[in-house]
């Protein structure tokens, strides 16, 4: 990762993961907890031969910055489906 956000406190996971009644896969949890997002360097993946590649330009993070996971789950409610939550975008916004 690179440019992460600010540290993460475990109690600061927890109060989202209360506030919005989910519970966050482990590694995910570790993710956060680790880099608490960022901008991921590469930022070019491959999804598979058929699709070719994408790009990642952050991961939202927990806490004050512009892209902030909390901003976005609040944002994206009605539209991700049930069980799914978005953790970071594209140059396409998606």
């Amino acid at each position: 990762m690179e440019r992460m956000h600010e540290s993460l406190s475990i109690e600061d996971l927890e109060r989202f993961e209360h506030s919005h009644s989910i519970t966050i896969p482990r590694e995910y949890r570790d993710f956060l907890l680790e880099y608490n997002g960022g901008y991921p360097n590469p930022s070019v993946y491959k999804i598979s031969e058929k699709l070719g590649e994408s790009i990642v330009n952050i991961f939202y993070g927990i806490g004050t910055m512009y892209d902030n996971l909390e901003k976005k789950f609040d944002l994206f409610d009605e539209i991700v489906e049930a069980g799914f939550m978005p953790i970071a975008d594209d140059p396409s916004g998606n």
